[in-house]
């Protein structure tokens, strides 16, 4: 199957017209691709293919750059783990009515770290303040304009901690962004929030529990194993900017 559609956020983010493809069988010839793109006024293609050395040659020759690996990682569960304990002095609240309040610079400093491993900052043709307000953004629709289905918040008196939001589609619940701090990380927070998650989760009868993350991020990777998730699947992630085209 071959899906391409524009992205509304990520057009309004980055200026122009901002398209997704997904292809998840063996592309036949270039022709398939440059088909579905004819007569489009794109500026820039996010593509993400399964593994296959023909779909590989073909986005190469058509100029597409390799940016990145995407891990899709899943969690089936049926009941939560006994509580891990929090450290003194943390609270987690949930989101549920969309109350917590954060300030720009909690927002801007968590954006920095969820996205700092991401394609969108390792791509050196996407404009670097650009990308940090794409996270920025996405945190801001999360928790209060209801982009996500739920999102809890960790933290220290009034210093922001960690966040998770959640997303529900019908295959499962989705782990749709995770970070802590900098200055609270390697405390046990992550583990927390997606333990309050998976309750959350088995609260609307859903078992499985997806997240994505870049491959080349090793102690994601890590971080989601220890936490018994199982590498569901592996996507190769293209850029390509139309706009040097024209």
């Amino acid at each position: 199957m071959i899906r391409l559609y524009k992205d509304n956020f990520d057009s309004n983010v980055f200026g122009g017209n901002i398209y997704k493809l997904f292809i998840d069988k063996k592309i036949e010839s270039e022709d398939v691709i440059t088909n579905l793109l004819k007569n489009k006024d794109i500026s820039y293609i996010f593509c993400f293919t399964t593994f296959n050395n023909f779909n590989i040659d073909i986005l190469t020759k058509l100029g597409f750059r390799f940016i990145s690996i995407r891990n899709i990682y899943k969690k089936i569960f049926d009941k939560v783990n006994p509580l891990l304990k929090i450290p003194a002095g943390y609270k987690i609240l949930r989101n549920s009515k969309r109350q917590i309040e954060l300030s720009d610079i909690q927002i801007t400093d968590i954006a920095n770290v969820i996205g700092n491993t991401s394609r969108y900052f390792k791509d050196n043709k996407l404009p670097k303040k650009k990308s940090l307000n794409l996270y920025r953004n996405w945190i801001k629709n999360s928790l209060y304009r209801g982009y996500a289905d739920e999102s809890f918040v960790i933290f220290k008196n009034k210093s922001l901690a960690g966040i998770i939001t959640l997303k529900i589609k019908p295959e499962g619940g989705y782990v749709d962004l995770i970070g802590i701090a900098r200055e609270f990380q390697n405390k046990g927070l992550g583990g927390v929030l997606l333990q309050k998650g998976v309750k959350y989760l088995l609260g609307k009868k859903i078992r499985n529990m997806y997240t994505i993350t870049e491959g080349e991020n090793v102690p994601a990777s890590r971080f989601y194993q220890k936490n018994g998730f199982i590498l569901d699947d592996v996507q190769l992630v293209y850029h390509k900017n139309f706009r040097n085209n024209k």
